[in-house]
């Protein structure tokens, strides 16, 4: 909008269909004259299927939650209460081959 890209709707609201990894997404942007003043991106429902799942897996138990938004997605806390220090890592740059490791073993 603000480049002319994307006309502007005088009714405040201008809607915009736009290519998102989940598929389509609706992005709105309100407006008060020629100024954006908030956007909001509408994509696919979201939700939480299982909190603290605990996974066995070579390196020790993992508390897991799962959740859905347009794939399933699994998030471990970094300081878990109920896993074993397995995933506990220093996120700095220099770890960054025990960081893409960790990745590795989780997705098996």
């Amino acid at each position: 909008m603000q480049t002319g890209r994307v006309a502007h709707d005088p009714c405040g609201i201008t809607t915009v269909i736009v290519d998102v990894p989940s598929g389509r997404g609706t992005l709105r942007a309100r407006s008060s004259g020629e100024q954006i003043t908030r956007v909001d991106l509408v994509d696919v429902a979201s939700y939480q299927l299982d909190l603290h799942v605990v996974v066995s897996t070579s390196r020790g138990e993992v508390a897991v939650d799962f959740s859905y938004g347009g794939a399933i997605h699994s998030r471990t806390p970094r300081a878990a209460p109920r896993s074993t220090p397995v995933l506990r890592q220093d996120l700095s740059p220099d770890n960054r081959v025990e960081l893409s490791g960790l990745r590795s073993f989780i997705i098996q």
